[in-house]
């Protein structure tokens, strides 16, 4: 079975791991080409596969989609969470799912959202490439790790990065994915994109990683960060981890946190072992996979 992986870069990797299977021959998409020669090459591609694997929800019509019906090959969409607040805003996105065969989304909470808009969904995580399922370093000292990216920093909870790094001035922050500083505390860190291994080190420094964003899927973050051990400040309901909505209530978790000796967060990382096993996620994307080829009608 041929797959043609149409994905953002920032979950590509991961999902053409899920596909890794002796049973399955994954196509992908050349970004870096001119308009005309990227519509030729989607149109061999498309007329060479049997599905079309979109690595994000479509709240509106694509040129992919139009091509895929025109072949009569089978479509999937994969929701990971922003896209399901723009199919909300898509006055028109009922017309959207006369393009697809079969939507799986990363999470219960985006399951329920995209039932209110009458799309039943297959739960799928998209679950990061564990080449690491250790823990890791465990240090001496409390820091706390933020994913904030440049020109979302509101989307991504700054006002209680801010309330927090004010209210525990000895408390290193660490910002990922920004290195725009404009909180200018002492304590507060922007460190920009960083590499792979410089993340895996990082991870070496910090006990708490604090997500506080105002919509989310299934983060590869707050995974990686209960693979490795560390304490959770989330805006969702997550096993073994701490909930917090407001302000107030971010500082206080920290206060809990940093009052005893860093400690690893050993139930997060078994939770994550068990109800994220790759080679399980894999096997059942497989049946899905073939059960949307074989089958006639939208799955």
């Amino acid at each position: 079975m041929r797959i043609l992986l149409i994905s953002f870069d920032t979950q590509k990797e991961q999902l053409k791991n899920m596909l890794d299977n002796s049973d399955i021959e994954v196509l992908e998409l050349n970004n870096n080409k001119g308009k005309i020669k990227k519509l030729i090459e989607s149109i061999r591609k498309i007329i060479k596969s049997d599905i079309v694997y979109i690595g994000y929800g479509c709240y509106k019509r694509n040129i992919y989609l139009y091509l895929a019906k025109i072949f009569n090959k089978k479509v999937i969409s994969h929701w990971i969470g922003t896209d399901v607040l723009l199919a909300k805003e898509n006055k028109n996105f009922n017309k959207v799912l006369k393009y697809i065969d079969c939507n799986l989304t990363c999470s219960p909470v985006l399951k329920e959202e995209l039932k209110e808009i009458g799309i039943d969904a297959i739960e799928m995580p998209i679950v990061p490439n564990w080449s690491n399922t250790n823990y890791s370093e465990l240090p001496i000292k409390h820091s706390v790790l933020v994913y904030m990216p440049e020109k979302k920093e509101e989307f991504y909870g700054l006002k209680y990065v801010k309330y927090a790094a004010e209210t525990y001035p000895e408390l290193k922050f660490y910002i990922v994915a920004n290195d725009n500083d404009i909180l200018n505390l002492k304590n507060v860190q922007f460190l920009g994109r960083i590499s792979h291994e410089k993340m895996e080190k990082l991870y070496d420094k910090i006990t708490i990683l604090l997500r506080m964003p105002k919509h989310d899927g299934l983060s590869l973050m707050l995974l990686e960060a209960l693979i490795k051990g560390k304490e959770i400040i989330y805006s969702y309901k997550f096993p073994y981890t701490q909930y917090a909505s407001s302000e107030e209530e971010v500082s206080d978790k920290i206060n809990e946190i940093i009052q005893k000796q860093p400690e690893f967060n050993k139930l997060g990382h078994q939770y994550v072992l068990k109800n994220y096993n790759t080679n399980n996620i894999k096997e059942n994307l497989k049946k899905v996979l073939f059960n949307v080829y074989t089958k006639k009608g939208k799955i």
